[in-house]
């Protein structure tokens, strides 16, 4: 927190906050390549955590209270269990798009 001393006045000014971010997933490949130009699920929920961009560009940097949304439709099959969310995180797939995860647990 800033506090400035203003004449006789006194103004407090509150930390800045990061407005969040929505980070739109491009592809249904699993896959974390960066600088790539492909977003993944994986990629989103990366950033999203971070509040950066881990992907070299490939997706926008997260703020660590972000939205993901989906270009199209379709089932992403994961390679590997996706990254525990640790941020306020809110997925809006606005279309169909299934998760298929049988493969990341040997299942």
């Amino acid at each position: 927190m800033l506090i400035l001393l203003v004449g006789i006045g006194l103004a407090v000014v509150p930390p800045e906050t990061a407005c969040a971010a929505t980070i739109t997933v491009n592809t249904l490949a699993d896959e974390s390549t960066p600088s790539d130009g492909l977003c993944s699920l994986r990629e989103t929920i990366n950033n999203a955590n971070s509040a950066s961009d881990t992907t070299g560009g490939d997706c926008s940097a997260g703020t660590g209270t972000d939205t993901i949304n989906f270009t199209g439709s379709g089932t992403i099959k994961l390679n590997s269990p996706l990254p525990v969310i640790t941020s306020h995180l809110t997925i809006n797939s606005g279309h169909a798009v299934a998760i298929d995860g049988a493969a990341a647990c040997g299942c």
